[in-house]
């Protein structure tokens, strides 16, 4: 069961929820063509459908906006979600299921660093040899591609 976000004087709403790959089987498909994560909590999702032994190759492009912070009206950081090996983490496992950076779009720029609040990223599933050898992400000074 999940429930809506509420006021706290609220009653909780609880609803029945299925995960996507139920949802898959439940309607006879084995592909999906694009899949966008937008939610709070993007990074659950992926690594839940990781650790399920779904496969991602179900999927031909996987889009997601992760977020490391949100800026305040203040211009402080507001750790929200995630940190930097967190998304380390995503692109390794986007990577071992075959997939390559199609686009990053992070907020402050060109290249996804440990100061980015956010980024928009698009994978693309990888047919032959030449599966996963991307990375777009700086640790340093120089953008790696390996």
């Amino acid at each position: 069961l999940g429930d809506i976000p509420h006021p706290w004087n609220a009653p909780v709403l609880l609803f029945k929820m299925q995960t996507l790959p139920t949802l898959m089987t439940q309607l006879g498909h084995r592909h999906v063509h694009v899949l966008k994560i937008d939610t709070s909590g993007e990074m659950e999702v992926l690594h839940t459908l990781n650790a399920s032994g779904f496969s991602l190759r179900a999927f031909d492009q996987v889009l997601m906006e992760i977020h490391l912070y949100h800026p305040t009206t203040s211009g402080e950081r507001q750790r929200c979600c995630y940190g930097f090996e967190d998304v380390t983490k995503a692109f390794e496992i986007m990577r071992t299921h075959g997939f390559a950076v199609l686009s990053l779009q992070p907020a402050s720029g060109r290249t996804f660093t440990p100061d980015t609040c956010c980024a928009e990223v698009a994978w693309v599933k990888q047919r032959g040899a030449s599966a996963g050898r991307h990375r777009y992400f700086r640790t340093t000074n120089t953008t790696r591609h390996r």
